[in-house]
């Protein structure tokens, strides 16, 4: 799958489907993190979390997974804040990512832009987050953010 952000929820309905696509916002928290300070709320990294069988397949140490915290859930309204404010900031958004001119994509230069995502690409999986995250306060289940490797 390559890097991505995705939600995991508690419980998991059987009949949502809880598929984001999740790589823009994980090619660009660096940039979105930054956003999120300046729009005072909390950034979208600040709901990850993963159990220990989760870090176990990923090939972590056992002296590291001991070291966990201990998996945490969070309300979707409170990712719905981060989620929302961000989508509010499309502009600067864009800003943050701008598209590269067509002219200047020397071999090199095309390297760089494709481990950075399109502003287009960002809003997209903001507005997945935004909608599972919504039905999940409808439903009054929990969540948390992961990130696949």
């Amino acid at each position: 799958m390559g890097l991505a952000h995705y939600i995991v929820l508690k419980p998991k309905p059987k009949d949502l489907d809880t598929f984001v696509n999740g790589k823009a916002l994980a090619h660009a928290s660096d940039e979105l993190e930054a956003l999120a300070g300046q729009l005072r709320v909390r950034p979208l990294l600040s709901f990850f979390s993963a159990s220990p069988q989760d870090a176990a397949a990923f090939d972590v140490p056992q002296d590291v997974i001991a070291s966990l915290p201990p998996e945490q859930w969070f309300s979707p309204t409170d990712g719905l804040i981060t989620t929302r404010a961000l989508l509010g900031a499309v502009d600067e958004i864009e800003r943050l990512l701008p598209a590269p001119p067509a002219d200047d994509l020397t071999a090199g230069r095309r390297k760089r832009i494709r481990r950075r995502p399109s502003s287009q690409a960002v809003v997209a999986d903001l507005e997945q987050f935004e909608k599972l995250l919504s039905e999940a306060e409808r439903r009054s289940v929990l969540w948390h953010l992961a990130i696949d490797i």
